[in-house]
């Protein structure tokens, strides 16, 4: 990409051999720190898996810092970031899912995101996992402004 700021933060080998990785971008053309999550799904030879998403890369539309990624067996995609808080002070933790072909699935959460407050402050995954019974769990920050510590969320989708 051109943009100013592009991270990767997480990658996952999937079953048949493509990579699928997830991180945060500026948001092009918009001035400030505004980011916007993405994913990139690449072949087994690295080129970009144009069948995914737009040209192998995906977006959500909501401002959202990609953190960790999980894949399910059907090939829907899991990513987990943190995302502006309700009121604008500090960030939620904030899970997306997209179909198979890298499109964001509107009939979870909000337009694809759920966003969940811990405690009022800084909320950042560390780590996903996606379980056998389908069920997610995310780890990471917790923060309430004085004190931080760990946060845990399980999700049944």
């Amino acid at each position: 990409n051109t943009t100013e700021h592009d991270e990767a933060r997480d990658i996952v080998l999937m079953s048949d051999g493509r990579l699928l990785v997830v991180g945060e971008r500026d948001v092009p053309g918009v001035p400030g720190a505004v980011f916007e999550l993405w994913l990139a799904r690449l072949l087994a030879n690295g080129q970009l898996d144009t069948s995914f998403g737009s040209g192998g890369v995906a977006t959500l539309a909501t401002p959202m810092r990609g953190y960790a990624v999980a894949v399910q067996a059907d090939g829907i995609v899991w990513a987990a970031g943190e995302t502006p808080s309700a009121n604008g002070s500090s960030a939620d933790l904030g899970l997306a899912r997209f179909t198979a072909a890298g499109q964001p699935d509107a009939s979870f959460g909000n337009g694809g995101l759920l966003a969940v407050d811990l405690f009022g402050g800084l909320d950042t995954p560390g780590a996903m996992l996606l379980q056998p019974d389908g069920r997610l769990v995310i780890a990471g920050r917790a923060d309430n402004g004085s004190t931080i510590g760990l946060g845990l969320v399980r999700v049944t989708p």
